[in-house]
């Protein structure tokens, strides 16, 4: 069964490599908590994967948001030298 839990987690600020969006989230279960990968946007608009991991017990609480992305962008002319997804 689904239970709507409300908004989870919203960008954080002074993250260099994201100022906008939390978008395509995907969840993993880590132990208690779970870990939700989702793609930001910088400010040239380009989209980069991190995470944060949380308690579903207590929406709204991030316990962690990642320092640098989980993927990153690819290097000039290639595929992903514009953005990647989650």
């Amino acid at each position: 069964m689904f239970t709507r839990l409300g908004r989870l987690f919203e960008p954080p600020g002074g993250v260099p490599f994201v100022t906008t969006h939390a978008a395509l989230p995907v969840a993993d279960a880590i132990g208690p908590h779970h870990r939700i990968y989702w793609s930001g946007r910088d400010p040239k608009g380009r989209a980069r994967v991190a995470s944060c991991d949380t308690d579903l017990s207590r929406p709204g609480v991030v316990l962690r948001v990642s320092e640098r992305p989980v993927l990153d962008l690819g290097p000039l002319g290639a595929f992903d030298d514009s953005g990647v997804t989650t």
